[in-house]
């Protein structure tokens, strides 16, 4: 269990040449440590055997020297002789964390650490022992402390999960349980603007991204991964070149990563913007096509995206409420390509729908369609025929596919029937 750090526990040291009387005249002095002196120092077999109160102290890698003769420590005089430093079995209950702070800023964050055995004692009291924190091998300098309370200094950085180290001394604190400390997520508040294009550059403002210097930025508008993106004012921010990307309110992500550590990364998610909403300018053929369908039609317009859609994301082609399937990108953003659908009719409706933005134009139906397609050249089938006696000709209005007209002559069989 080790000595307490408060000190106060009596010892026995045994050994030899430590004279016959002690603590009268100075003639015998145990140092702790290289200054710090035991109290109380008791005889209890001269030459061999004697008991001492132990100061405070903190730590493993302690020593204990014995002085018989006069003068004091380090005074080297002739009539004094010092032992070898031992450390036999001579050590102070290890440090414990029992708690560690939340990180409230990337820009050089206090952190403070609860725990037991960290030592109330410092060099200028004579203690010439070592104190330390490291999180996630970063050195945090100790402000101040307490035996129970470190409070540190962490660099201007981000990283998340990192260990928590408390060293007193050569003591360090155990591994389990494990107590970690993260810098704050970063948080977006603003993006200007807010309807983005492929290739231009936006502005994210927000807080905790992290120092100008040695931080991995990456940065994702609904799913679409921004290049170029940095940190262009510390810890406040983010200048990024937008994707190409589909969608309405899609929200930015930024990721943080140090760039000399390896440390787990940073994620947020907060304020939304959109991209271009798509339009329609041509679609080809448009004319004399098979009712069947089963042939490739190409549509051109804007706002399409990329060839490859983020998670989450769709992109839908409906020619008179039929699914226009097998949709390719024949140029990214501007050119799609489909199978044709069966169907009849004419002036039939054409609806791009990406990521739930549909294509539009201006004009009346803006926000449903853009274009219109003549679909198999649909029409009226006008018959016109004479009976066989060569009376007055009957019309008819027949659906279906455009025919020549037709003339025919109507006969009579034998029933009386009429046929053409």
């Amino acid at each position: 269990m080790g000595i307490p750090t408060a000190g106060g526990i009596t010892v026995t040291v045994s050994g030899r040449n430590f004279g016959a009387v002690a603590g009268a005249g100075g003639l015998l002095q145990v140092v702790v440590n290289g200054g710090l002196l035991c109290t109380n120092v008791k005889m209890i077999t001269p030459q061999l055997k004697f008991t001492c109160t132990i100061p405070a102290g903190a730590g493993f890698d302690n020593t204990m020297m014995v002085q018989v003769g006069p003068g004091n420590f380090n005074s080297n005089t002739a009539a004094s002789m010092w032992s070898a430093p031992f450390s036999t079995d001579f050590l102070y209950a290890p440090p414990t964390i029992t708690a560690v702070s939340t990180g409230t800023t990337t820009n050089s964050p206090m952190v403070t650490i609860t725990g037991t055995n960290y030592g109330t004692v410092t060099t200028a009291s004579g203690w010439r022992g070592a104190r330390s924190v490291s999180i996630g091998g970063t050195p945090c300098v100790i402000k101040s402390f307490t035996n129970t309370v470190i409070t540190c200094q962490m660099p201007s950085a981000v990283g998340t999960a990192m260990t928590v180290s408390v060293n007193i001394n050569g003591a360090t604190t155990p591994a389990l349980p494990k107590f970690t400390w993260s810098y704050p997520l970063p948080v977006v508040t603003t993006v200007v603007p807010s309807n983005v294009q492929a290739n231009k550059v936006f502005t994210i403002t927000g807080s905790n991204f992290g120092p100008a210097t040695g931080t991995v930025v990456q940065v994702k508008v609904g799913g679409y991964l921004a290049t170029g993106a940095y940190v262009s004012v510390a810890h406040t921010q983010i200048i990024a070149t937008a994707p190409l990307g589909t969608g309405s309110n899609k929200a930015v992500t930024v990721t943080v990563t140090p760039g000399s550590r390896k440390r787990s990364m940073v994620d947020s998610s907060s304020d939304e913007i959109d991209f271009p909403v798509p339009t329609l300018t041509m679609i080809v053929p448009n004319v004399n096509l098979p009712t069947a369908g089963n042939i490739n039609v190409t549509i051109t317009g804007t706002g399409f995206g990329p060839s490859v859609l983020a998670p989450g994301s769709s992109r839908t082609i409906l020619i008179g409420n039929k699914h226009c399937t097998n949709i390719t990108m024949l140029e990214e953003d501007t050119v799609l390509v489909c199978m044709l659908p069966a169907g009849v009719g004419a002036n039939v409706p054409v609806m791009v729908n990406v990521d739930g933005v549909v294509a539009n134009t201006s004009g009346e139906h803006a926000d449903q369609h853009s274009v219109l397609l003549k679909h198999g050249d649909v029409g009226a089938v006008l018959v016109a025929y004479q009976d066989s006696a060569g009376g007055a000709g009957e019309q008819r209005l027949m659906r279906g596919m455009v025919v020549p007209t037709m003339r025919a002559t109507m006969r009579t069989d034998d029933t009386g029937s009429k046929y053409l």
